[in-house]
């Protein structure tokens, strides 16, 4: 950089002082503040995410839905009639996967059931999106570790039938000592 001011024959101070600020101006460009999610509205969080580039496009999102789950549920062409391109749909989808991931306690095979708690943490993020009823399956060993689930049914909007033959089935199947049963109503 020195040989490039030498060319122009200015003296040394001027080239010093030339450089500092060349340096001060890269460092003060490179740390910026980051802005508080925290504090953030729902349109700027958008922005954050899809880019400033469709920043109308988020203010219209944020206008329809206004909260996160409602947006969330919402269906992606919906989201594309809106202006939303592929690769910025899979990224609101990925961060809304990872928001439902990070809200789920997985109750994995082989841990111990110790309450109720366990089965409502593990289905919560999990049925909470589902539009029909699903009636869940939970088997347990001997010593009360989780073994798998299993789906029985899938029924209506508002209503499941299940027969008592699909409950018992699986503890036909394999070495089952107990179940229960969880069903998003």
């Amino acid at each position: 950089m020195a040989s490039e001011w030498q060319q122009l024959e200015l003296p040394l101070s001027l080239v010093r002082e030339a450089e500092v600020e060349i340096v001060q101006r890269r460092r003060s460009s490179a740390v910026r503040p980051r802005p508080d999610p925290t504090a953030m509205t729902l349109t700027e969080l958008l922005v954050l995410i899809l880019g400033p580039s469709r920043e109308p496009i988020c203010a219209e999102i944020a206008a329809t839905y206004r909260r996160l789950r409602p947006l969330a549920n919402a269906h992606q062409a919906e989201l594309r009639e809106r202006g939303l391109t592929e690769g910025a749909l899979n990224r609101l989808m990925a961060v809304f996967e990872i928001a439902r991931r990070f809200g789920e306690e997985e109750f994995v095979p082989g841990q111990l059931f110790r309450g109720s708690y366990d089965v409502y943490a593990h289905f919560r993020e999990r049925l909470a999106a589902e539009l029909r009823e699903h009636f869940v399956a939970v088997l347990l060993d001997n010593k009360n570790r989780k073994l798998r689930d299993i789906i029985v049914a899938i029924g209506s909007l508002t209503s499941t039938v299940v027969h008592p033959r699909l409950c018992c089935a699986p503890h036909k199947r394999g070495y089952v000592a107990g179940r229960f049963m969880c069903c998003k109503a």
